[in-house]
């Protein structure tokens, strides 16, 4: 069992509340930290030690700094600017979903960078060592081991859709189906009465 110590700044509107938080690690899992207020910005600062940060379902800017140590960083869906800041060690870091432009900073460790679904700007630095990096295409990438990897998009982007709308959608285009089969309808019966 470790301790996790983490700073958190959290801005909400014009104030801003700092917040030092002890987290124990139990035998059950990790613990979790939720916040639910819309914020500003979030940063997490996490210290020396193997730390495990997840930050899900943000409105405002988000910045990482998980410390020395091999760390696993899991940022998703995120409306604002992502910041991630690595310190010496391998570390794991996952950005997906961001609807803002994302910096990741590698330390000097062999550290694995996956980024993808970004709406901005993504610039990657790994740092040192020998770094494996996935990033969308046109982000700008250096020190990343051989060369970072862009998967292919085959067929465009997938958009979630609720599922009101294509009901709506589906429902709309076929109405102009109804008066193109009563005309047909009823020129077929001009043309039956006017033989008759």
């Amino acid at each position: 069992m470790g301790i996790l110590f983490l700073s958190i700044l959290i801005s909400l509107g014009t104030s801003q509340q700092a917040f030092a938080l002890i987290l124990e690690e139990g035998t059950n899992g990790p613990d979790v930290l939720s916040v639910l207020d819309e914020v500003d910005d979030v940063q997490v600062n996490a210290f020396a030690g193997d730390d495990e940060v997840e930050i899900k379902v943000i409105i405002g800017n988000v910045g990482v700094d998980p410390g020395i140590g091999n760390d696993m960083v899991i940022i998703d869906t995120i409306t604002g600017d992502v910041t991630v800041v690595a310190s010496d060690g391998e570390d794991e870091i996952t950005v997906v979903n961001v609807e803002g432009d994302v910096t990741v900073q590698g330390g000097p460790g062999d550290d694995i960078i996956f980024i993808d679904d970004v709406s901005g700007v993504v610039v990657v630095d790994g740092g040192g060592g020998n770094d494996e990096c996935t990033v969308p295409q046109g982000a700008i990438v250096t020190n990343c081991g051989d060369e970072p990897h862009v998967p292919q998009v085959i067929g465009g982007k997938i958009i979630p859709i609720e599922t009101t709308s294509l009901i709506l959608a589906g429902a709309q285009s076929t109405s102009w189906l109804i008066p193109v089969v009563l005309s047909i309808a009823g020129i077929g019966l001009a043309l039956i009465r006017r033989q008759n």
